[in-house]
């Protein structure tokens, strides 16, 4: 039998989390006969690993990541054998390749080329001329009754983002810091990446294209609180209303770790969980409630009605899934201003 855990929760009360653990049984057809699709992700011309890359096909449930050797694994249902798969990495060129190409081989070498950039022009302004403003926006609420958790064993790349609205201060165009909530952490190091993208409004606002092409990445331990990214430098974002949006980074290693810890829990302690059973795409899923945060990190939310009005959340479950909007609202912040240095 093979199982694929999908988790997302939030927390109810204070002391209180479930889960929502669907386990997919193969069985009497419920599964489709599956494509493994392995290799490593390389840069062109410097023949360096590129990690954490985003891979999969667009709008479905099939996505992952590169882990930090570059290497990467995915399994994909045969029906899906006439798609492409997409390869991509913030400051590459995409590339797409048809799945049923890839099957024939072993094992595969992704070369991504490096996107060619021209720089903004650069304007000066004495010091004196212009007054220094800055603004923070976002839902900055830190005393938190709720969270997002969110990982797949077998796929990855989920991300949850906050939109937010600058169109009260168009004179302050400069993204000068990030932070997002922590509202509990089980990971002894756990890593996340901050991305800026646009709106899409040609597909119901979700997050589209993105805004900004550098890794930012944090690794950081902290078992709850603020998480503050350190920008290496102001990002202009003309737009008025974008998305800051934090993506959970699991290598494999990470997924095989929870999933096995949730298992573990889940057989030494059957009466703890309450189970359901779902048909999802045509498939048996059992949801399973478990009252007990045992592994992952969890990012803060919440979700009175103002804040779900205020502050629009959607969040995806892989890399190139579907953006569907959240029932809480994210807990993150950023900062702008009319100045895009400290210097």
């Amino acid at each position: 039998m093979k199982t694929a855990f999908h988790v997302r929760g939030r927390f109810r009360t204070a002391l209180r989390f479930f889960l929502i653990v669907g386990i997919l049984y193969c069985g009497a057809g419920a599964l489709n006969a599956q494509i493994r699709v392995s290799g490593k992700l390389l840069e062109r011309d410097t023949k360096t690993v590129i990690p954490f890359a985003n891979i999969g096909i667009e709008n479905t449930t099939i996505g992952s990541l590169s882990d930090a050797d570059g290497t990467f694994r995915i399994e994909i249902p045969e029906t899906f054998e006439n798609r492409e798969l997409l390869f991509s990495s913030l400051g590459y060129q995409p590339q797409y390749y048809k799945v049923s190409e890839l099957a024939q081989a072993k094992e595969i070498l992704i070369y991504l080329d490096p996107k060619v950039f021209e720089l903004d022009p650069i304007t000066l302004i004495p010091e004196k001329a212009v007054k220094r403003k800055s603004v923070t926006l976002g839902n900055g609420k830190s005393l938190l009754r709720s969270g997002q958790l969110a990982y797949d064993s077998i796929y990855a790349g989920s991300a949850i983002a906050l939109r937010i609205d600058k169109k009260k201060y168009p004179n302050l165009p400069y993204v000068q810091k990030a932070s997002l909530f922590i509202a509990g952490n089980k990971t002894p190091e756990f890593k996340v990446r901050l991305r800026f993208m646009a709106v899409d409004k040609e597909n119901g606002g979700v997050p589209g294209k993105d805004l900004v092409e550098d890794q930012l990445l944090e690794f950081s331990s902290i078992r709850k609180g603020w998480l503050n990214f350190d920008l290496p430098r102001a990002y202009r974002i003309d737009e008025t209303d974008f998305y800051v949006v934090f993506e959970w980074i699991l290598e494999k290693k990470d997924r095989e770790y929870i999933t096995e810890t949730y298992e573990t829990y889940l057989r030494e302690y059957p009466d703890r969980a309450v189970y359901d059973t779902l048909q999802i795409d045509g498939k048996e899923v059992v949801d399973i409630q478990i009252g007990k945060i045992l592994a992952g990190t969890i990012f803060g939310t919440t979700n009175s009605k103002s804040d779900l009005e205020n502050y629009p959340t959607f969040y995806r479950n892989n890399s190139f899934g579907a953006w569907e909007r959240s029932a809480s609202a994210l807990s993150a912040k950023v900062e702008i201003g009319n100045y895009p240095t400290d210097q």
